[in-house]
């Protein structure tokens, strides 16, 4: 049977021990921190200072997470400082980073983060022009900040990897549908043609859960596990595909043009990132067991064309 998360579970003492082998004192308040697809996070206070542990199995994340914290964090862009990365021990990995101020975004009341609309469009358009000169090709980067694909096309194209993702396997053996996989990914094979090969810093899941503010300001831009370098779309995309209630596609079309930026294809460039972000994410859906929603972004992907 399919675990109904993919979510690392870790008990509060294994976290305890390690704080304090680690500080060589006891942390302070230890405290769970809840939501995040993957990794297990506790707050936590030493000599004063409060930080942010996060556990998982898996350490490329936080590897990438460091080197965003060293490599893109500034004034402009509040991602909190990564002070250290590495293992628990023979299962779990770490990342240690000082704790930002405020909530996450999606935890706040709709009306609150509804007034930050502004400043995440300004974030995002720094985020877009951070200079990655220094680095190599597209789609996701490593911890050393440089990717594989020598085109964004051939990234975008690479969601029907079988040996990555084993798709035979998970038609076989999950709720995903072979013929929706196939239709979503023929319209994807579409509208690639016209979208272009420029080479922005993108965030990849800059939603309200990454996203952490008080009443006043954003403080903070988390998670960049899912980082790429390709089309600053990808980003707009990403917010309209899993947010029904604000029409963020709309609303970005009208900042660029307020700010008189051409955008070519931007309906095609559009869709073509939304159906890529889909078909990644019902990878997730299937071996996570999670087929409610699945069957809801099936059908939104679906009413798109």
């Amino acid at each position: 049977m399919l675990s109904m998360t993919l979510k690392t579970q870790v008990d509060e003492r294994i976290v305890h021990s390690f704080l304090k082998q680690f500080y060589h004192q006891e942390a302070e308040d230890l405290l769970a921190i809840h939501g995040g697809e993957f990794s297990q996070a506790f707050s936590f206070t030493i000599n004063g200072e409060e930080y942010v542990i996060r556990i998982h199995k898996d350490f490329k994340d936080f590897e990438k997470d460091k080197y965003a914290s060293d490599h893109f964090r500034s004034t402009a862009i509040p991602i909190p400082e990564v002070t250290s990365i590495g293992k628990v021990d023979t299962t779990y990995f770490y990342a240690i980073a000082k704790k930002a101020e405020g909530k996450n975004l999606d935890t706040m009341d709709k009306s609150v983060t509804e007034k930050f609309l502004p400043e995440l469009m300004r974030i995002l358009d720094i985020i877009h022009a951070v200079d990655i000169s220094n680095t190599n090709n597209f789609g996701d980067w490593d911890k050393n900040g440089n990717a594989k694909f020598t085109s964004w096309k051939d990234f975008i194209l690479s969601i029907d990897d079988e040996e990555y993702f084993n798709w035979s396997n998970l038609f076989k053996t999950t709720f995903l549908e072979k013929d929706v996989v196939e239709r979503l990914y023929g319209k994807l094979k579409e509208t690639v043609a016209l979208c272009p090969e420029g080479r922005y810093l993108v965030h990849g899941d800059f939603g309200y859960s990454n996203v952490l503010a008080t009443e006043r300001n954003v403080t903070g831009v988390i998670d960049w596990g899912l980082s790429k370098y390709g089309d600053f779309l990808y980003d707009v995309a990403w917010l309209a595909l899993w947010t029904e209630e604000i029409p963020y596609k709309r609303l970005f079309l009208e900042h660029y043009r307020s700010t008189n930026k051409n955008i070519a294809h931007f309906d095609e460039r559009i869709l073509c990132y939304m159906l890529h972000q889909g078909i990644g994410a019902f990878d997730h859906f299937a071996k996570s067991g999670n087929e409610t929603d699945y069957q809801w972004a099936k059908e939104r992907l679906l009413s798109f064309f």
